[in-house]
């Protein structure tokens, strides 16, 4: 790197001047170097001062963007030599930019973050709010159906159980009615196992009411109005006894329209039992 004299004189004069600076030397200055030399006695026509054979302590300044360091190591020399040390303005720069990057991306990344906070409280405002009306709209719906199914269950229920009553009124009357007709000629009724009812009426027959059908079947004859019936049943057979005014008691296999035993009786029978006897 190549300077003028006055530019060196200039500066070794105020670096003279300068307190010394602790530390290792940054540049020894020896031939050979790319070092600028400038000798004794022009230093010392410049400074006015007589250098003397002995060591001084390095001297630096700044020039430009280096380090300027000097140094006395003879009577009849003093060097004066450059070292490259850093790019301060470089660095300064750098450093600055990289402040500004960091405070750009900090800004940046506050920016960021505050839109996406924002964005966010947003959308769960938006959900929140898009939640609470259908849970509205679902317990709106799910009342109306309720009640609807409710008055439709009641109105339902309602339907039926008049139907019911309807239906048992009628089957009331119809039996009532059916029962009048039978029991204005009837004299006695008989039962077997609950499932058929036996009458003997004044119009000289015997019939057989099936409860579970409803219908009615003559099971038995006799010349005259028939007074009593029983329904017989041993260990080996069951059968039909009935007695009439006409002197005859008869006994009926309800399947055969012909009596099984007739017995012929001097008077009428007025009334009759049954006893079943177990012999040994």
């Amino acid at each position: 790197m190549k300077s003028t004299m006055p530019l060196f004189q200039s500066r070794v004069h105020c670096t003279m001047n300068s307190p010394p600076v602790t530390g290792a030397l940054l540049g020894s200055g020896t031939d050979g170097e790319n070092y600028p030399q400038v000798y004794a006695d022009h230093a010392r026509a410049r400074v006015g001062r007589l250098l003397e054979r002995r060591e001084w302590d390095p001297y630096t300044l700044s020039l430009g963007g280096y380090t300027l360091s000097l140094d006395y190591i003879g009577w009849r020399k003093l060097r004066v030599s450059f070292t490259a040390v850093r790019q301060t303005s470089r660095l300064t720069d750098v450093a600055t930019d990289l402040s500004s990057l960091l405070t750009y991306v900090a800004t940046d990344l506050s920016s960021l973050l505050t839109y996406v906070a924002t964005d966010l409280s947003s959308l769960l405002t938006y959900v929140a709010t898009d939640l609470t009306s259908l849970l509205t709209d679902v317990s709106t719906n799910l009342t109306s159906l309720l009640t609807d199914v409710a008055t439709n269950l009641t109105s339902l229920l309602t339907d039926v159980s008049t139907n019911h009553i309807s239906l048992l009124t009628d089957v009331a009357t119809d039996l009532i009615s059916l029962l009048t007709d039978y029991l204005k000629q009837s004299i006695t009724p008989c039962y077997q196992d609950g499932t058929k009812v036996f009458m003997a009426s004044c119009d000289k027959m015997v019939k057989c009411w099936d409860l579970g059908s409803n219908q009615t079947v003559q099971v038995a004859q006799h010349d005259a109005p028939v007074k009593t019936c029983h329904w017989v049943k041993g260990p080996a057979y069951s059968c039909l006894m009935t007695g009439s005014w006409d002197k005859t008691l008869k006994f009926w296999d309800t399947r055969s329209p012909a009596p099984m035993m007739t017995i012929n009786l001097p008077e009428r029978v007025y009334c009759a039992d049954v006893v079943t006897a177990q012999t040994a």
